[in-house]
């Protein structure tokens, strides 16, 4: 399961590169794959499509698999499981994956985990994070990370949002200059709508 991926690898050259270190660390077990059909489509349903955006976005699936960062799931069920390609507009660059788990309990044990102090801190040092924020409610969790740029001056800001609904959490990742916000609210609309 790629739960989170470095964004540096497949994005860097559109945010004009951040600089991911190895992940080992970070590198929790995944969780028991059971895909059923029903959850598949399910979690095909809810990940993030270029009508989604419009028309100015361009898609593209990297060359190379994208990395992982992701807090220890292995006790945990995934039912069902989507990712999307990787959407570029102008400095930014984003993408969502939808993970459907055997139950509402696995899918809100999976969201405490993203929470943990552990992989924020992990996730902050693995980015190169200058500065995290964390924000939380009930279903959502919400990163922003400001991280260096190795091949020019200057900063991006990394923004990772967890939503969990029901048996799904959906994560939207983008990296971006300048906010974003307008965009991935927008996203993230669209998609709890089809969930």
């Amino acid at each position: 399961m790629r739960w989170l991926a470095l964004l540096g690898v497949a994005l860097a050259p559109l945010a004009a590169g951040c600089d991911p270190k190895p992940a080992a660390t970070c590198l929790g077990d995944a969780p028991r794959v059971e895909h059923r059909t029903a959850d598949e489509a399910l979690a095909n349903t809810a990940t993030l499509r270029l009508t989604d955006l419009g028309a100015d976005w361009t898609p593209f699936r990297p060359d190379q698999p994208l990395g992982v960062l992701r807090p220890p799931l292995h006790d945990l069920v995934e039912t069902g499981r989507s990712e999307s390609a990787v959407f570029a507009r102008q400095g930014i660059a984003i993408r969502s994956s939808t993970t459907i788990f055997a139950s509402t309990a696995d899918a809100a044990e999976a969201l405490r985990r993203a929470d943990a102090g552990e992989f924020a801190d992990c996730l902050d040092s693995q980015l190169g994070g200058v500065a995290l924020a964390r924000e939380r409610t009930p279903d959502t969790l919400i990163y922003r990370l400001t991280v260096s740029r190795q091949s020019e001056a200057g900063l991006d800001r990394v923004t990772v949002v967890f939503v969990q609904q029901h048996r799904a959490l959906l994560v939207l990742e983008a990296v971006h200059g300048r906010g974003p916000r307008r965009e991935l609210g927008r996203a993230l609309l669209r998609l709890l709508t089809r969930l």
